[in-house]
């Protein structure tokens, strides 16, 4: 038994597609980091910034020092979590296009969430966030987009456990938004082996690599700068994916793998099983996935019922 819910992160499974993938083509396997506490992989950064400032004594537990960080939600669950176990309060600042769902859900956990203006740039929400504690020096914003916590994170944990679930890996795939995960996994895997092909998703029509966003619906990637976490130098290859993709992938997870993951895994997935079409037989493809699709609930309508657009 553990002390609390937050000692049971990390180790999540890794499971290999066997439906979607014919046996003539790569292998892949997606590592379901929504298994972790709070449900995603934001749970390893959360926990490793808060203890961090700890340590560094920028934070003492259970003084209610107010913490406030910019977030598309999951780093924020993973946050509130973290500031309920350890006595501090949270505000997290959220775009209002993202998940409604998630926004409840942060609030009935007792966070204050602040909505930023979408329609004035992917990082409306990270704008916001550096005003705010401009004008009130009592706010702590730990950064997740320059602490370096946040790769550190992946490369000591996430990163390891991908290697000893699967020995040998040809390529590896990541979202980016602030570029911790595939920066620090990233890195790991290079150093095990240095022929590992580490591929960012791209939704279509960014550039990741060079901080340009245009408006798309995969949340959670691409958020319109390059943070100062993220070494594009570990980035192999991006390989572009719309937005049609990530829901057909979708429909196709679910039917057929009984696989209920958030957008940016399906984008993920659907940009692996690109790859799995021309390196060949034998290849080993990690898939990272954030997080399940149970906070999407209108990327799911989409899925299911062909709702509203799914053309960008």
């Amino acid at each position: 038994m553990k002390e609390n819910y937050m000692n049971y992160m990390g180790n999540t499974p890794m499971v290999k597609l066997t439906r979607m993938v014919p046996q003539s083509k790569a292998n892949i396997y997606i590592k379901l980091e929504g298994c972790n506490p709070g449900g995603s992989k934001k749970a390893r950064v959360s926990y490793q910034m808060i203890l961090d400032a700890e340590k560094n004594g920028l934070l003492k537990p259970g003084t209610r020092a107010s913490l406030i960080e910019p977030t598309g939600g999951n780093t924020g669950l993973g946050l509130t979590l973290m500031a309920i176990n350890r006595g501090y309060d949270i505000t997290l600042v959220i775009p209002d296009n993202y998940s409604k769902q998630n926004i409840n859900l942060l609030r009935g956990y007792g966070a204050r969430v602040l909505l930023s203006d979408s329609t004035t740039g992917s990082d409306s929400h990270i704008r916001l966030v550096k005003e705010i504690v401009s004008e009130n020096k009592n706010y702590i914003w730990l950064d997740q987009l320059s602490n370096p916590s946040n790769p550190m994170a992946h490369y000591n944990f996430t990163g390891k456990e991908i290697l000893d679930q699967v020995k040998h890996i040809d390529y590896f795939i990541s979202a980016v938004g602030s570029g911790g995960t595939i920066t620090g996994a990233g890195k790991r895997l290079k150093e095990a082996n240095d022929k590992t092909i580490v591929v960012a998703m791209q939704p279509q029509g960014c550039d990741i690599l060079n901080g340009v966003s245009v408006p798309h619906k995969i949340q959670g990637a691409s958020i319109g700068l390059v943070s100062s976490v993220f070494d594009t130098k570990i980035v192999d290859q991006c390989i572009n994916v719309s937005y049609s993709e990530a829901v057909n992938t979708a429909r196709d997870l679910v039917k057929k793998e009984g696989l209920y993951l958030g957008i940016s895994s399906c984008a993920n997935v659907a940009v692996s099983l690109k790859l799995a079409e021309t390196i060949g037989e034998g290849k080993t493809i990690v898939v990272e996935s954030a997080d399940f699709g149970y906070q999407y609930e209108d990327f799911y309508k989409e899925v299911f019922h062909g709702t509203n657009s799914a053309s960008l």
